[in-house]
C-alpha cells in the first residue's frame, strides 16, 4: 500500500457525508435551533459526541498514515530490520 500524504481524508469525507446529508443536516439544525430546551440539549449532546468520535477517528487515521509514510521512507532508503 502506497501512502502519499498524512492527511486523514477518509475521516474528513466520512464527516462531510454524515453532516451534509438531509438526516445529518436536520439533526444539526434541530440541535441548535429547536424551540424546546430538552430537544436542543439532547441534540447538542449527540452532535458533540459525533464530533468527538470523528475527531478521534481522524487522529487515529493521521497516526497510522504517519507510521506508514515513515516505514515507506525507511524501506526506500535501504534500512533493514535488525
Amino acid at each position: 500500500m502506497k501512502v502519499k500524504t498524512s492527511w486523514p481524508w477518509i475521516s474528513l469525507l466520512t464527516a462531510a457525508v454524515t453532516a451534509l446529508n438531509p438526516v445529518g443536516y436536520g439533526i444539526i439544525d434541530n440541535a441548535f435551533h429547536s424551540g424546546e430546551q430538552l430537544a436542543r440539549s439532547l441534540g447538542q449532546f449527540l452532535v458533540y459526541c459525533a464530533l468527538g468520535i470523528l475527531v478521534a477517528l481522524g487522529l487515529i487515521e493521521f497516526g497510522i498514515r504517519k507510521f506508514l509514510i515513515s516505514r515507506q521512507r525507511r524501506l526506500a532508503s535501504g534500512v533493514t530490520h535488525g
